[in-house]
């Protein structure tokens, strides 16, 4: 199979002074793009934050704060893999994985899109089934989570809850579950490429990121300060009936029915096209085989929540799984694979691209086992 490519001039490669991609005005511009980013990334894990500092203790600022700059760095690289030494553009990240170590590069890589992809799903499955709850979306659910919080701290009757500093063995399981909030670097190829001005990637991903970071401190702080180690996941369960709930809870479903199938279906079509090829290939994939497909995979998303109805287990065993290895192990492997022919990698360059792996592969690693534990025995 040969990698997709465009001839997007040299951008990405090593000499990026010249050639850049022409600016189209029908393409986003950079704040269409900040906003898409934000949006992006606010849609994964934010009920979940408050949660991993009972895991981790308040030290876990400290880790949203971390894993918010390896994400944005390791975003970024993804994207500059996709470019050639000849300033070809590679199509996805599973295409740089077959430039960077040939078709095994591109399926492992492919194959953890996937089961992301169908992970993400049956926890959005999960939350609508937790009183129509599910994660929040937009700035309208982090300002009814954060007026809340406020609310309930400001109140005559509060009594500060019992917190922790640190736990230094809830670092696997509190990373990784914070890992799964910075989930998207998958899409940035494709937000990238639909850019006006693809040169600001970089700031425009590392603003959003910072914006991101910023809120998730202000929900994760404001929540542990108020429920403490007795916070719960998602978090608006902890929360009593009011209307400024309710508001919340209305805009959060309306996220989940509208992007669970996206999700599914997105890890259905992938399937599909390996399935076609692999037992179809001169045609005969029918609309009948992709229906099945699609209706296996929400059958067995459905009864992965209704086995393990724990979202805040759920979570962080599927973010141990797959984000640590997407986000972090991933994008910094392939570059160093794809660019240390190109470019001179000095001795902090190897030491900080083998820290993000290590911190990758090591919540890959011990926070898969004690997630795994917790689920199965917990």
């Amino acid at each position: 199979m040969e990698i997709s490519t465009t001839q997007h001039t040299n951008y990405g490669a090593i000499d990026e002074h010249t050639s850049l991609i022409q600016e189209n005005k029908q393409l986003a511009s950079n704040y269409d793009t900040f906003l898409s980013i934000c949006c992006i990334i606010m849609g994964t894990g934010i009920l979940q934050l408050p949660s991993t500092l009972k895991e981790g203790g308040w030290v876990g600022l400290v880790y949203i704060i971390l894993a918010g700059i390896l994400s944005n760095y390791t975003g970024i690289l993804t994207v500059k893999c996709l470019y050639t030494e000849h300033g070809e553009r590679l199509g996805t990240l599973a295409d740089s994985g077959r430039a960077a170590f040939g078709d095994i590069g591109y399926t492992l890589t492919n194959e953890f899109k996937k089961y992301s992809l169908l992970a993400a799903g049956a926890i959005f499955i999960l939350l609508a089934g937790i009183n129509f709850n599910s994660l929040a979306v937009t700035l309208f659910d982090l300002q009814p989570n954060l007026t809340l919080c406020l609310k309930k701290r400001l109140g005559s009757d509060f009594e500060y809850p019992p917190t922790t500093i640190i736990r230094i063995f809830g670092f696997p399981v509190s990373f990784s579950s914070i890992c799964f909030a910075f989930g998207g670097n998958l899409l940035w190829p494709e937000i990238e490429m639909g850019m006006k001005y693809p040169k600001s990637f970089n700031a425009v991903l590392s603003a959003s990121n910072a914006a991101v970071t910023i809120l998730y401190l202000l929900v994760a702080a404001s929540a542990y300060s108020v429920f403490g180690n007795n916070v719960t996941s998602p978090v608006l369960l902890d929360f009593t009936a009011s209307f400024v709930l309710t508001l919340a809870y209305l805009f959060i479903t309306a996220h989940v029915v509208l992007t669970a199938p996206l999700l599914l279906i997105g890890a259905a079509n992938d399937w599909a096209k390996d399935l076609s090829n692999k037992f179809y290939p001169d045609g005969g994939w029918s609309t009948l085989h992709r229906n099945i497909l699609r209706l296996l995979m929400v059958a067995f998303s459905v009864a992965t929540v209704l086995v393990v109805p724990n979202f805040e287990k759920l979570v962080a065993f599927f973010s141990s799984l797959t984000s640590a290895l997407l986000i972090f192990v991933i994008p910094a492997v392939f570059y160093i694979k794809i660019y240390r022919s190109r470019i001179n990698f000095g001795i902090l360059d190897y030491a900080w691209l083998y820290f993000i792996i290590f911190v990758g592969a090591f919540c890959f690693i011990f926070g898969s086992y004690l997630s795994g534990i917790d689920l199965i025995y917990g």
